[in-house]
């Protein structure tokens, strides 16, 4: 996949034949045009591109919205085939070269337009530029005046471009379009594998569920054989402060799984929240289609957007609850349910009203062996998988590095 993309550099300068310009004597930079209320009464509509519909090296153009311009502002901000849009906030220096896919458009306030000037640079070139840039962090930094991220105009503008000869730039890009095209190739048929490995997960699991005698489990409302009694504490006692601390974002979804998990002082905690004791299942009860729990095998705390549950073991055994909970019989209760609210959320009543499966308890411990086996073999096939993803999508920063780095 690598081809050349500069020739050698001398002394540790620039490559033979490049030279350091800045962005605005190459290139018209504009910002477009800003969006109110009084800009949507109907009179002139026009179709504008935002922020959300400039992705790297492509336009998501799924929803494009319209505002009104007026033909002195049309003139001024409609869009041709060779422009550069940059965006302002989100991601700042995130672009795209437009191809006119869109006849009689527009752009707003949070996208600049870079125009080149006299053909003296390729916009292709630029955005590989402005996305190595990004990678490194070099829009992200703040202005001194605001938190948050933003790329404004001035800073565009002085920004100081390496650049060669306007047929090298093109080859450059070329180059670089090929290599990027094959990247996103690759990690799309990664993204595709390790969701399949994910489906291979649920697949196991419904089968302990649903398979072999499991229709003949007996089954009752779930709150005769748990309850949830953890006390709400002050973190910042000490008795307290060094307990993990849980929340729903420490759950990975479906796998019973917790990460980054860091104590209530860490985590600066200051309401209350409830300790839990060894053995108590975990349940996130905000969006439950995203299917969080956990066995929690210490002492600890949770926010108060979880149910710490305690069975009654001589019943259930905590860890059958736990992928009872995960189950997609369960989830489907627990969405339908939750879906009543504004914010999708199980409340106590319904997850107690549910119809608990209850076999004997040598008969969970086997249905938990199994699961346990079968997602340690899928968890070990999603680590490659996710590892594998990570590699390649650090692919174009090693790309866009070499390309701009005057390697050859």
């Amino acid at each position: 996949m690598r081809k050349a993309l500069a020739t050698k550099v001398i002394d540790g300068g620039l490559p033979v034949g490049w030279r350091w310009v800045r962005l605005d004597t190459v290139c018209e930079v504009r910002l477009g045009k800003m969006l109110s209320p009084a800009s949507k009464v109907g009179y002139r509509a026009v179709s504008y591109l935002r922020n959300a519909n400039v992705q790297w090296n492509r336009f998501d153009l799924t929803e494009i919205a319209e505002m009104d311009f007026t033909e002195e502002q049309e003139a001024a901000l409609a869009l041709r085939a060779g422009d550069l849009l940059v965006c302002e906030g989100g991601e700042p220096g995130r672009a795209a070269v437009w191809e006119g896919q869109v006849s009689r458009c527009c752009y707003q306030k949070a996208l600049h337009r870079l125009r080149p000037i006299n053909s003296a640079v390729d916009p292709y070139f630029v955005m590989y530029r402005l996305w190595q840039g990004a990678l490194n962090g070099e829009f992200t930094e703040s202005n001194g005046q605001t938190t948050i991220a933003h790329l404004p105009g001035i800073r565009l503008k002085t920004l100081k471009l390496a650049i060669p000869q306007v047929g090298e730039q093109q080859r450059i890009a070329g180059v670089l379009r090929e290599q990027m095209t094959a990247v996103e190739k690759a990690s799309t048929a990664a993204q595709a594998r390790l969701e399949a490995a994910g489906r291979l997960r649920d697949a196991f699991m419904e089968q302990c569920f649903e398979e072999g005698g499991a229709a003949a489990w007996p089954r009752i409302s779930m709150g005769e054989v748990c309850e949830i009694a953890a006390p709400q504490v002050d973190p910042n006692q000490a008795e307290f402060r060094d307990l993990p601390h849980v929340n729903g974002e420490n759950l990975k979804p479906g796998t019973g799984e917790l990460f980054n998990i860091k104590s209530a002082a860490d985590d600066r905690m200051t309401s209350g929240k409830y300790l839990f004791e060894p053995g108590v299942v975990l349940y996130s009860k905000l969006r439950p289609y995203l299917r969080k729990a956990t066995v929690g095998d210490f002492r600890g705390l949770c926010s108060a957007d979880m149910y710490p549950i305690a069975f009654d073991t001589s019943r259930v055994d905590p860890h059958f609850a736990l992928w009872v909970l995960l189950s997609r019989s369960f989830t489907d209760y627990a969405v339908s349910e939750s879906q009543r609210a504004r914010m999708p959320k199980l409340n106590r009543d319904q997850l107690f009203a549910w119809k608990f499966p209850t076999p004997s308890l040598a008969v969970q411990r086997r249905v938990v062996a199994v699961i346990q086996q079968r997602m340690h073999g899928v968890q070990r096939l999603a680590s490659s998988l996710e590892e594998e993803l990570q590699a390649i999508n650090a692919l174009p920063a090693a790309v866009l590095r070499l390309a701009f780095s005057g390697g050859s």
